[in-house]
């Protein structure tokens, strides 16, 4: 009946919002850890300029790309494992 359908509808909707609930962490801690990187690596470089001479160089520079490709994957990963649909 409409009832038990009801019933139904608004369980699920209970569970997937207790879901979402419970990876809240994970999905803001993907997003935070990275930009918090970003953060303190500008403002190194603003506040110790000389610091950034030797990141234009092309080795430190390839290494500092990857690290932002691997810290750009985990963020897409930790996302989509936290997602709930």
């Amino acid at each position: 009946s409409f009832d038990r359908l009801a019933a139904a509808l608004d369980a699920a909707i209970a569970t997937r919002d207790e879901a979402r609930a419970l990876t809240a962490e994970t999905r803001l801690a993907a997003v935070a850890v990275p930009a918090l990187a970003g953060v303190l690596g500008i403002t190194l470089i603003v506040t110790e300029p000389a610091s950034a001479a030797g990141v234009t160089a092309p080795l430190p520079a390839s290494v500092l790309g990857g690290c932002a490709a691997v810290a750009i994957a985990g963020t897409v990963i930790a996302r989509r494992l936290a997602s709930v649909r």
